[in-house]
């Protein structure tokens, strides 16, 4: 174990010298890793290994890396792991994740109905109401037109309020009468920026 790692971990080499790799892994990663080494073991090269290390204060830190072998007339006699520390990015994951997750939450409580468009008015996202009330198909397997749900029709109404958005880059709001869902629906629409980070 090189000094990055030792000091990653907190073991010094005498630690190391009565500890076998499997003591410092979570129990959780003892059976893939088992896998791959024995893998390993028979004269293969891992390309691609995440595991979830023990640090000798209790921390678990995820690491993900590559593993080879060194073989000796035919035989394997060592095995070599190139690891990274990514503890900080899946940590960063597990928040976007709940972030997600309460956003999806808090989306799909919303009584009015709420769709996301992209500027073809293709439908890319919309709530539980709006999928409901509008009698939405899968839009994963299907584009689905803003216009032909909202207002029956094939191509945009005049008085859009998307169109209105996408020409003015400002929120837009109209009112009107829909044959097709026999009711009257105020449409609020609101551009979407995208931030380029160059």
């Amino acid at each position: 174990m090189n000094p990055q790692w030792q000091n990653t971990l907190g073991y010094n080499k005498e630690d190391l010298q009565t500890l076998t790799m499997f003591e410092i892994l979570h129990e959780s990663c003892k059976p893939h890793c088992m896998a791959l080494f024995r893998k390993a073991m028979s004269g293969e090269s891992i390309d691609f290994l995440e595991a979830k290390f023990i640090a000798k204060n209790g921390r678990l830190i995820d690491i993900e890396g590559s593993a080879s072998v060194r073989m000796v007339d035919g035989k394997v006699v060592a095995t070599q792991g190139i690891l990274r520390d990514v503890s900080e990015r899946k940590e960063l994951e597990e928040q976007l994740s709940q972030i997600t997750r309460e956003w999806e939450e808090t989306f799909n409580t919303i009584t009015d109905m709420v769709t996301v468009h992209d500027k073809d008015f293709n439908m890319i996202r919309a709530n539980k109401a709006a999928e409901k009330i509008l009698g939405l198909p899968l839009l994963e397997m299907k584009k689905a037109k803003c216009f032909e749900y909202y207002h029956g029709t094939g191509c945009p109404p005049d008085g859009c309020p998307s169109c209105q958005s996408l020409v003015t880059g400002k929120p837009s709001t109209s009112e009107m009468y829909e044959p097709h869902l026999n009711m009257y629906i105020e449409i609020q629409a609101s551009p979407v920026w995208t931030v380029i980070i160059r």
